[in-house]
Formats: C-alpha cells, structure tokens, sequence
C-alpha cells in the first residue's frame, strides 16, 4: 500500500461542508470513546474477569509451558475475550454503537466512515487493555483531522478519470502538481488498484486547506537507485552515522527543526500570557490552574489567531522533519540494499546523561587488572579514540569554518554603512556558554573601534557568539578599554591567542598562526589537488542548483528551502509560489546552470547566462516577500513587479559575488530587455535621476516594503522610498506624496520617450 495526497480544491460553501462533517465525526469519536470507558470501568469491576487475568498472567510469566499449561492458556484467553465482548468492549460492539448513534448524520457521512472511525477507538481501547496505554482519551475538535474510508465505493470517493472526489453530495476537484517530474510521479502512483479515499485537513496561518489522501494497492514508484552493498547504522539521539566498504555517511537529523522549536515556544509563551489575562478567575495565587473554578474559558480574537498560528507551526515541523527523513533515507537507499542496525535503547541513553561517572584514568594497552588488552579490544579503544580526536575535531574546524564565512560576510556589510550603526557582542544566551564569554555579552562599539579589529566571533571553536548592528544610540556605548581586557581574558592561553583576529578584515576563515598554515610542501598540494577535484564537480540539474543555492543563501529561503523545477509553460521566463519553489523555462535554466559552472572554474559567464541568472534572482527576490495579498489587479501586480525588479537590478552584482563570480553584463542593471518589467523600471529609474533623490536611500527603502509589507501596497512602497531618497523638483520644491504617486502612475503607463517629455514640462 502507499498514499497519494493531492489538494483539493474548495470553494467557502464546500469548506464549511466539510468543516461540519468533521464536527460530526469528532463529536461521534468522543461518544464511542465515552462508551467505551464505561464499558472498560465495568470490566475493571467484573470479580471474575479480575481472577481469569491473574491465572493467565502466571502462566504468561513462566519460561516454559507443558502442553497442558499451554492448552489452558488458550482455553483462558477464549474466557477473557468472552468477558470483554459481554461488556461491549469488542470490534463488532464498538462498530455497532457508533453506527447506531452515526444514523442522525447519514446525510454528512456515509457508515464505512463511521465505522473507519470506531476503529480507531477500538486501536486505543486495545492500547490500554494490552499494550502500555494507561487511559483511554477524548479528542478535541482542533486534532481531529482525517476522516477514513474502508473502500472506493462507499463515502468518498476517488475518480481517477474525472480527478475528482464525489462525497455524498460533494463534488471536489483535486489540484494536480504543476512540476513535469512531479505529475509524472502521481500519475505513476496511481496506476495501481484504488483502495480507498481519506478526507484530511491541515492547518496554515490562513486557515484549513483540504486533501484527497488516497491509498492505492502495491508498491510505490521508486525514484533513487538502490546500492547494491551493505551498510551498518548507528542511530543516535540527534544524529545517524552509517558505514559502507564503499562510503561512509555522518548525518544530522532534522537540523533546521530548532528553528520551528524557538517560534512554538514564543507563540506558546503569548497564548498562556492571553489565557491567563482573559481568565484571571481560572487561576491561583500561585499561578496554578484553580480546579474548582468550572466555569467555561474565555479565549480573545488574538489568542485563536495564535492557536491557529501554533497549529501551523506544528503542520511545518512536522513536514520539514519528515522530508528531512526521507531525503535521508533516498540517500542511503543509493548507497547500500541491506542496512544492519544497532539496537538503541534510549532509556538507557537517558539515565547516562543523568548519572555522569568519572572514569579512572588507565593506559591503552593494559587493563584494570593489569593484564595487557586483547588485539580486538585495543583495536576498538582506538577507533573510539580516532572518532574523539578526528571526527569531532574535524565537526568543531567544519563549524568555525561555516562560522567564520558567515560573520566574514556580515562584516563586508557592517563595512558598507560605517558607523551609522553601533555593533553589538551577543552570546548566545544559554547554560553553554561559556564563563570567559559571558562578560562581553552586550558590549556595544562603533565598528572602527579596535576591539572589533581582534575580538570580532567567532572566538573559539564552537563559539556560537555573534555581533549584530543596532541603532545608534539605542544602548549605552561601552568602555572600550574594559571590553578589550575583557577579550584579552577571553583569548589568554595560547591555543586560545590564535582567536585573535577578523575574518572579514583578514579575508581568512581561519586565524592567520592556525598550524594548517604550517602545512609541508607534501600536504599543501594533496589540500590542493583535493580542493581543485571538489571543485570540478558541476552542477548538472536543478536539484543540484537548489542545492547549491540553499548552501551559500539560506538567508534568501527564510519561507522554505530552493526547489527548482523546469516549466513548459509558454510565455515566461519563471515564477515562484514564494515557498521556495522556482520554476524557470528550460532553456533559461539550462543556461543558469551553465553559468554557475563557468563562474566556479574561474571563467566569465555569457550574457545569455548572466540574463538567465537574473531571471533567477528575479524569482529568488520573490521568495524573500512576506506573504501578504496575493489577489491582485493588474495594476497592483504591475507596481509590485516593478518593485521586485528594481530591487533585483541593484542587489544583482551582490547575488553574482555570492555565487563566487562577477557580473560582466553591467547593462543587465538598468536595461534587461528579456523581462516585461524593463519599460516601467527603466521609467522608475529616469524618475529617480529627474528628481534628484539619492539611489541608495531609495533602494534601500524599496526593499524594505517589497519584504515587509503586502504586495498590494507596493507603489505605496515606491512612493515613500521616493520620499526618503529627497525627490525634489528642479526648482528645489520637495514633491508631494500625491504628486509622486502620479508619477508612479506615469512610470507604469508611459513609454520612455513620452515620460522623458514631461520631465522637460512639469518637473
């Protein structure tokens, strides 16, 4: 069996439809749960079921049984099972119930659903009579998100024809994926037999989305190679380490989830702060929940908008440690076909972590005892020893690295805005940090300040310290010389010297006396030859670009992770669902592609490369906007495209030095003739010159809104940033918001020779 979740497309009737169907299952899952503790109460109380479970007990608990013994204990489990059907608490009795009390709703669900649904009773109830289930419990309305089905015949019903599902009296159409590979994959998944259709629903900030999760017989469509070797796997508590004869694979698991973990407990934090607000009666002096207070809580409009909220958190969590998973899972699947794993026993993992021993300090050759080690045991201490010294040391140099690269180019942006800004040292603010950084935790300096010239992080290996600018004059200057003694009892040993330095100053990720430059001729050119053999890997498909993107822009993908696609759609260049997913067409992404690869050789891309990647960054600049009104006219569209190109054209030169390049086609910043965005921002452009406002205000200010606000207050955005930048008229009369949204207008509507004319006239 595999499932195949496809959207369904719905419109405010249907939605409110299938919201009522859900309230009524909800609300027939709760009685059958209500009548199913009763049944288990009274079981609990039956004398005679109480001794047939003590005389099966003790003949479980024995090692081994005589065939007597054993007969009994199948003549005993007849006489238990016996006992629980005469209170209800079977299959059958549970199916029975809830269709009995399921008949008032046949009009909104059909009785295999209903019935799908004492199922999932009858799985907890068995939880608690068999397994380590301690209470059987009721299920609020916000959890309840699937509604079975037993069969593609009854309830609702999948048309593979018609891709639609027919639901007593509902008619929903399913939205089929845009990307080639993608419908190719579902239309594969669902070649096989039909089984049956659940009805689910997810929670986004905007409310419930539907789907059609239909499950189909057999195995799904696979689309990794399977290895043909075997691979032995060591799962950890947050990591997976597999060894192969041909690779070897140290992967951490899920290791963006913290990032869902601080927003959940912020959103969490707000929610108890609002409950607590509108029900000051529920609660004790102490602040604990008063019991005995049984009137009904009160929730305010903010308090659901962040339940919603939170919901929508959680749905994303879970997805992204889900996908996380699987991309795991195709990447070993490509490695081996077996895979041996260690048994964990987390518990034990737990009580470890409690109870810290401090082992005595012995040789590695003899033991304890004094006897001298075996070759195996002494080839076991050294491997452990060969992960503490060289797998780990090489995780701490790989984190200082990706650390040091990341405050390097923090630092080329501090440098641009000089001291406008103050720059702050922060730490990460924890139990881990450590005691010598603490001190400088809030020392705030201009950036030409020495202090920063040698104590800018990371300061250590495994530092997580950063500095980050503030507004001038939003906290107390710090005395500069305390701060540097402050440093320099920081960095006061040796080895810790060597963290005296400035990555962005001194353009090295490691300290300048680090012993990798001590290197012999031998070394540095194996380091070489390792360094040229990385680098003549290309990038051959979007996938591997969407990697590549994703490791020197994660900041760009704050909505998602990059996922790039081709499209045969005709007439564009690209678009992008501002979730991460860009789809360009497939010459354009061919000649990215081709571009990138150029650049990493050391070779200058073509123009028709240099023109495709910004189309790229076009849509890149998209996925950066906060999700506001994306139901807009043409006019709104046309202003928020106008926006997004600019921002595109002036931050261009920027994306080309991430990619490790430079842009040689300078034309492409101020007249790109393959986009349909060039007339009106070439306009945008004239009327920044006419009025004189200073560009890097007003581009700066034109990002801002593109990011910050909804994409149909766009050329309110444009307006104010005019605003900003000082747009005058030649007279030296400061132009009027009015006046400037007139000429936004002109921007929009007019040629360039027509808007070159009224400049002459009325500016």
């Amino acid at each position: 069996m595999h499932t195949v979740q496809l959207l369904l497309k719905t419109s405010k009737y249907e939605r409110h439809e299938i919201d009522r169907r859900f309230h009524a299952l909800a609300h027939l899952h709760n009685v059958c749960v209500k009548h199913a503790r009763k049944c288990m109460i009274r079981l609990q109380h039956d004398k005679r079921y109480a001794e047939l479970r003590q005389l099966y007990n003790e003949l479980v608990k024995k090692e081994k049984m005589s065939k007597e013994e054993k007969s009994q204990k199948k003549k005993l489990a007849k006489q238990l099972a016996a006992c629980r059907t005469e209170q209800g608490l079977s299959k059958a009795s549970l199916e029975h119930y809830i269709k009995v009390c399921g008949k008032q709703f046949s009009k909104l669900l059909s009785s295999q659903q209903v019935q799908a649904e004492a199922d999932r009773v009858w799985c907890g109830v068995e939880r608690c009579l068999f397994g380590n289930g301690k209470e059987l419990h009721f299920k609020k309305l916000m959890d309840f998100d699937t509604i079975g089905g037993k069969s593609n015949k009854n309830g609702a019903r999948f048309d593979l024809d018609a891709m639609y599902v027919n639901w007593l009296g509902l008619s929903l159409k399913c939205y089929l994926p845009k990307s080639e590979n993608s419908l190719s994959y579902v239309w594969e998944s669902l070649k096989g037999k039909i089984s049956y259709c659940n009805i689910k629903r997810l929670m986004f900030s905007s409310g419930w989305r539907y789907y059609a999760e239909i499950v189909v017989s057999g195995d799904a469509p696979t689309r990794v190679s399977i290895g043909t070797s075997t691979m032995g796997i060591d799962p950890g508590v947050s990591t997976i380490a597999g060894v192969s004869e041909d690779a070897c694979v140290l992967e951490e698991l899920a290791p963006n989830a913290i990032q869902y973990e601080k927003k959940i407990q912020k959103i969490s934090q707000s929610m108890d702060r609002s409950r607590r607000i509108s029900n000051p009666n529920k609660y004790n002096e102490d602040g604990t929940i008063n019991r005995s207070n049984r009137d009904p809580w009160k929730y305010s409009k903010n308090y659901v908008k962040m339940r919603r909220l939170l919901k929508s958190l959680y749905r994303k969590k879970h997805a992204y440690i889900v996908d996380s998973h699987r991309k795991l899972c195709n990447k070993l699947i490509t490695i081996a076909r077996y895979f041996p794993v260690e048994k964990m026993h987390f518990q034990a993992l737990q009580k470890k972590a409690k109870e810290t021993r401090r082992q005595e300090k012995k040789t590695e050759v003899k033991q304890k005892d004094g006897t001298v080690k075996g070759f195996s045991r002494f080839l076991t201490d050294i491997r452990r020893i060969d992960a503490n010294y060289n797998v780990r040391y090489l995780e701490a140099e790989y984190n200082f690295a990706v650390s040091s690269a990341q405050m390097a180019a923090s630092w080329a942006e501090v440098s641009q805005d000089g001291d406008r800004y103050d720059l702050q040292y922060r730490t990460a603010g924890d139990d881990h940090v450590r005691e010598e950084h603490r001190p400088l935790n809030g020392v705030t300096l201009p950036p030409s300040n020495d202090f920063w010239r040698y104590y800018y992080p990371p300061n250590g290996w495994n530092c997580r310290c950063t500095a980050v600018q503030v507004l001038k004059g939003k906290y107390p200057t710090s005395d500069d010389k305390q701060a540097i003694q402050a440093g320099n009892r920081m960095t006061d040993t040796p080895k810790k010297r060597i963290f005296r330095f400035n990555p962005g100053i001194d353009g090295q990720l490691f300290p300048p006396k680090h012993p990798y430059y001590k290197l012999s001729r031998e070394a540095a050119e194996q380091v070489k030859k390792v360094v040229i053999e990385l680098q003549a890997d290309p990038i051959e498909t979007p996938e591997q670009l969407a990697d590549e993107l994703n490791r020197i822009g994660k900041r760009w993908f704050e909505h998602g992770p990059a996922q790039l696609s081709t499209t045969t759609q005709k007439g564009v260049n690209g678009y992008t669902y501002m979730d991460g997913r860009i789809y360009l067409a497939p010459e354009r992404m061919q000649r990215a592609i081709d571009g990138i690869n150029r650049m990493s050789e050391g070779t200058a891309a073509t123009f028709e490369q240099e023109d495709a990647l910004s189309t790229l960054w076009h849509e890149i600049t998209h996925n950066r906007n906060k999700h506001g009104n994306m139901r807009l006219g043409k006019t709104e569209t046309r202003y928020m495209e106008l926006a997004n190109e600019f921002v595109t054209r002036n931050t261009l030169s920027e994306f080309f030095g991430a990619l490790g390049g430079e842009l040689h086609a300078k034309e492409l910043l101020t007249n790109r003739v393959s986009t349909g965005y060039n007339r009106m921002v070439r306009n945008f452009d004239a009327l920044i010159d006419a009025t004189g406002a200073d560009r890097k205000t007003v581009t700066e200010a034109v990002q801002d809104a593109l990011f910050n606000t909804p994409y149909d207050k766009q050329k309110e955005g444009l307006v104010k940033s005019l605003i900003k930048g000082g747009a005058k008229k030649k007279d030296g009369t400061v132009l009027k918001k009015g006046e400037l949204g007139q000429w936004m207008k002109y921007c929009v509507d007019f040629g360039e020779d027509m808007l070159k004319t009224l400049f002459k006239t009325s500016l």
